[in-house]
């Protein structure tokens, strides 16, 4: 866990921000330094120092993320956000369903997140006899990628997580939740996630159809959403203003 301060010292909201998996911390820099010029502390996750196996790779994060929250809730009496993208959303969402006693997000905001798939919605299964110590390639593009291959167990926390929120159907998180997804997205399903809304009763949630701009940046890659270059710089401006709006952050 990584914190960011405020870049004139004064904090009116607290971000806590979790990656994708497999993405540099600092390709959310760009995001972090506009938060931190409009007074707000920005605690970054660290998601993908991964242990040995699932159990413990769940059982540190969610340690780290308690640790860090108990913190600086304490210090501070300020709204409480989150922002999570892909994996880092999904891991951000078990945590308030099943830590709703510890923690409290005044708002989130979610990018592509891990919750409905369009190619691996079953992707543990399909590989459930594979060794765990077994990787497979990452697909993440690689000047954003920290590993180049990804351990499978990971694979199968995004499937485990998945099932506790459905078993639990999405209990304590109808909260005021802004979702950015392009409907082009490789992986996770944008059509997934406009049937969970209404499943689960999640009143609060909204989407907001996100694109690349296919002029410059990562051309044909719609997953990844985290800076100018991957958006290009139109969407980028809009994402940030929509983001500034939500959390109502101001100089």
């Amino acid at each position: 866990m990584n914190l960011y301060k405020s870049k004139d010292g004064i904090c009116n909201s607290i971000v806590f921000l979790a990656p994708a998996l497999n993405v540099k911390e600092d390709k959310y820099f760009s995001l972090t330094e506009e938060l931190r010029n409009h007074k707000t502390d920005v605690n970054i996750i660290s998601i993908n120092d991964f242990e040995k196996d699932k159990e413990s790779t769940i059982k540190k994060t969610t340690h780290e993320f308690l640790e860090s929250y108990r913190r600086e809730s304490k210090v501070k009496e300020v709204p409480i956000y989150f922002i999570g993208y892909s994996f880092g959303a999904l891991l951000g969402l078990y945590l308030l369903q099943n830590y709703s006693s510890d923690i409290k997000f005044d708002k989130m905001v979610l990018v592509a997140p891990a919750i409905a798939f369009r190619i691996i919605p079953n992707i543990s299964k399909n590989i459930s006899a594979i060794p765990l110590n077994f990787s497979l390639a990452s697909l993440t593009p690689k000047n954003y990628r920290i590993y180049d291959k990804i351990p499978i167990f990971l694979y199968r926390i995004v499937s485990q997580l998945n099932k506790k929120l459905r078993e639990e159907r999405f209990k304590n998180l109808n909260i005021p939740t802004k979702i950015f997804i392009s409907p082009k997205d490789e992986f996770i399903s944008y059509k997934g996630i406009q049937n969970i809304i209404p499943r689960y009763n999640l009143a609060n949630w909204n989407i907001v159809k996100i694109k690349n701009e296919k002029k410059k940046g990562l051309k044909d890659f719609y997953h990844l959403i985290a800076d100018k270059n991957t958006l290009g710089e139109t969407e980028w401006s809009l994402f940030l203003s929509e983001v500034k709006e939500f959390f109502r952050v101001k100089c």
